[in-house]
């Protein structure tokens, strides 16, 4: 509760409406809340929708959720993020463009 409060009075600090008693160090302490919390929100935000798709949910509205603005933002954005982030096996989700040209490679079955 501490980090949110000084977190707070520096934010006040730097929009002028507190007296400038915030030093270099809680000016740093504040910046390093923002990356922490940016990357628990994105990583949240990946887990969350992919448990929306596993539940059928069209990227759509996943999209009207999130505010992006259509589906193939988000599904874009959740990709990006599951690339900055490794599976529990180890391996990496693959870009649509990689998967096409997988499976271009595969031979073709016969018809």
């Amino acid at each position: 509760m501490d980090v949110a409060r000084n977190y707070d009075r520096i934010c006040q600090w730097a929009e002028g409406t507190l007296l400038p008693d915030a030093t270099g160090a809680d000016v740093r302490a504040a910046l390093l809340v923002i990356r922490m919390l940016r990357e628990k929100l994105e990583h949240d935000g990946l887990r969350l929708a992919s448990l929306a798709r596993t539940q059928k949910v069209a990227w759509a509205r996943i999209a009207q959720w999130q505010e992006f603005s259509g589906r193939r933002a988000a599904e874009w954005r959740h990709l990006q993020l599951s690339r900055a982030h490794t599976r529990p096996d180890g391996t990496m989700p693959r870009t649509q463009s990689e998967r096409v040209r997988a499976g271009l490679r595969a031979p073709y079955s016969a018809r």
